[in-house]
């Protein structure tokens, strides 16, 4: 999915041979996981992660030059798209897993509602 958005958002670029969108995504779920399932200083460090990342892509989009790094080579440049779309495919990760455990809870509570003992009973999971 990422290489599909960096032909459609950054089709001059001839060549994209980074890891970032992967890392940019997977720094997104991390924070969003720990933001949602944690409590305490897991929920802190999840919240700030997820704003850190969020002040790398604003960055980004202001700034052509990169923020942590420097390229020796003027042809080399920041993989903006990549970075947004591994942010955008980890939400939409993140949101497709907590439908589906919404989901699941419910089909729980609705087959132990019927009390036909036709099917999860009680106390089991």
């Amino acid at each position: 999915m990422i290489s599909c958005g960096m032909m459609v958002g950054e089709p001059a670029m001839l060549a994209y041979g980074g890891l970032s969108g992967l890392a940019t995504g997977m720094a997104t779920l991390l924070g969003l996981v720990m933001l949602s399932e944690r409590d305490g200083a897991d929920r802190t460090v999840g919240a700030l992660g997820l704003a850190l990342v969020g002040l790398k892509l604003g960055q980004e989009v202001h700034h052509v030059a990169p923020m942590l790094s420097e390229f020796g080579d003027a042809s080399i440049q920041v993989a903006t798209w990549a970075h947004g779309m591994g942010a955008g495919m980890a939400m939409v990760f993140f949101g497709g897993q907590a439908g589906g455990k919404w989901m699941a809870v419910e089909r729980k509570r609705d087959l132990r509602q019927r009390g036909d003992g036709s099917a999860i009973k009680p106390g089991l999971n």
